[in-house]
């Protein structure tokens, strides 16, 4: 013979349910009355339903979310044989924890419209821009200056000749760092 499925489902009346979540029998009744916990036609209440509700649509604030977490943090875990188990996350929690990075990117995307941050990838970019640059002009310097300096003699000349070229090279650094400063200010304006 085989049993009912339905019997073997735990149900409680109120006040069993206020003793299992160790809450008031008052406070079990108002959720009922708030339509959280739903009565079976017997005036049974589903024990496992009643918790996902209470996880799901009450504050985790409230006193009876408070006794159930510590009703379940009571429970010694059992892993399954080699499965890891999932750790399912409240309808609140979730929405707490979306709000809360939502508000973070918010403060971010406030932060750069001011100019205090900056993006990463620009910077890569502006680095990247200006280091190329800078190598080119060095590397143009030998071209640029050799029939020059083979025809002087002179090595303070020779010398001031080089320091100058360098010094220009060296410019081009300064000034595309400078025009990423006025970009940057005009952006966060």
């Amino acid at each position: 013979m085989t049993s009912n499925p339905s019997t073997n489902i735990p149900r409680l009346s109120e006040s069993g349910l206020a003793r299992e979540l160790d809450v008031s029998r008052q406070a079990i009744h108002d959720l009922v009355k708030r339509g959280i916990l739903i009565k079976d036609k017997t005036g049974q209440i589903d024990v496992e339903m009643a918790k996902i509700a209470l996880a799901n649509r009450v504050r985790p604030s409230s006193k009876t979310s408070a006794a159930l977490m510590a009703k379940e943090a009571e429970k010694p875990e059992r892993p399954e044989s080699g499965e890891e188990t999932l750790e399912t996350t409240s309808y609140h929690v979730a929405k707490t924890l979306r709000e809360a990075a939502e508000a973070q990117m918010a403060r971010l995307r406030l932060a750069e419209m001011q100019g205090d941050l900056i993006r990463v990838d620009a910077v890569k970019a502006a680095l990247a821009a200006a280091f190329t640059s800078t190598r080119d002009n060095l590397l143009q310097i030998p071209s640029r200056l050799s029939a020059i300096l083979a025809a002087e003699t002179d090595a303070a000349k020779v010398h001031e000749l080089l320091q100058a070229e360098l010094c220009r090279a060296l410019e081009g650094m300064s000034a595309v760092q400078n025009s990423n400063r006025l970009a940057g200010r005009e952006q966060a304006q």
